[in-house]
């Protein structure tokens, strides 16, 4: 082998249309979805979003933070594994009352009907009540495999009108007129996640998958990851694993918050990530990738290997909290058929 949307208190159905025919609009407090009732189709991913219904709320500095998060911080799944999602808002206008929709490139949610619902598109989600600023849902993903992106929006209102309210777009920046995706990675046969990753600077979880399924012969068969830093140093591991082995914390070694889940080191690559290193937005944004071939040869006698894959990165993020600057994506156990 050779290793080279959105809802708040008085969120209105009628839409930008409406406003701007100047009609008298309705009211509703059980949220809004995606494309549907004359919202835009990417509502939780870039302006004008809340903006529509609520005048004056364009994101700020000074606005709400709005954050997906995972069960476990997982990020690569298998071909129809549901996942656990959160949105939650927090700082903006003071109390407890607000919305979310949540968006994806593919796969389906299901909401629970108590507080998060789908309307008409199960591709997005959003709220049922406006008493909360954390909905939890669930996320099922699809039968193709490669990268997921899902986005939300989520907006912090004052239970009294639609003056006054604050939304921000899901990412570390509250000023962002769009929103930083939660990458996701449905896997190939053959290919398991182990483990988790451990966030950047800016609490972006980076994500490790596989191209296709590792059989003999696959010559085009690679390693593909997604949510590093712009124009960094990426690494990349090979190993056998001893059976039972779950993974070492790196705390020790300053690597705070991140777990080593590639044991007995074969191979091991170097290469630099996608992007401009200096660019502001595209940190913030984890944009870096890195693409790792592994070209399988068409010798029978691989089939049956089983071997474990981890990714990084020399995150200059992370040198305030980490005296080893490193992050780490998740693991991967590899069989080939």
């Amino acid at each position: 082998m050779r290793l080279p949307a959105f809802s708040s208190p008085r969120i209105l159905i009628g839409g930008f249309a409406a406003l701007v025919a100047g009609s008298t609009l309705t009211s509703s407090s059980t949220g809004v979805e995606s494309g549907f009732g004359s919202f835009p189709a990417n509502c939780a991913s870039a302006l004008p979003s809340c903006s529509l219904c609520h005048a004056g709320s364009s994101p700020s500095a000074s606005g709400p933070q709005v954050r997906i998060t995972t069960a476990s911080n997982r990020r690569a799944l298998s071909f129809g594994n549901t996942l656990s999602v959160s949105t939650t808002i927090t700082g903006g206008i003071a109390g407890t009352t607000g919305g979310f929709v949540c968006e994806t490139t593919a796969g389906t949610f299901t909401g629970n009907g108590t507080t998060t619902q789908v309307v008409s598109n199960p591709r997005g989600i959003t709220h049922v009540n406006n008493t909360l600023r954390t909905w939890t849902y669930t996320y099922t993903a699809p039968t193709t495999v490669g990268l997921v992106q899902l986005t939300s929006v989520g907006q912090s209102t004052n239970g009294s009108s639609t003056g006054g309210d604050q939304f921000a777009f899901s990412g570390f920046d509250r000023a962002a007129t769009s929103a930083t995706p939660v990458r996701l990675f449905v896997l190939p046969t053959s290919v398991t996640n182990f483990g988790s990753a451990c966030p950047d600077g800016f609490g972006n979880y980076p994500v490790l998958g596989a191209n296709g399924t590792p059989s003999v012969g696959n010559t085009s068969f690679a390693f593909q990851m997604y949510g590093l830093q712009p124009g960094v140093i990426g690494l990349f591991w090979l190993g056998v694993n001893n059976p039972g082995f779950t993974g070492l914390n790196m705390n020790a070694l300053g690597v705070t918050g991140c777990t080593s889940l590639a044991q007995n080191l074969v191979a091991s690559v170097s290469l630099v990530t996608t992007g401009t290193a200096s660019s502001v937005s595209q940190q913030q944004r984890a944009e870096g990738t890195a693409t790792v071939p592994l070209a399988i040869p068409n010798n029978p006698a691989l089939q049956g290997l089983v071997f474990d894959v981890q990714g990084g990165q020399l995150d200059p993020t992370v040198q305030s909290f980490r005296s080893l600057p490193l992050t780490l994506t998740n693991g991967l156990r590899v069989v080939i058929p």
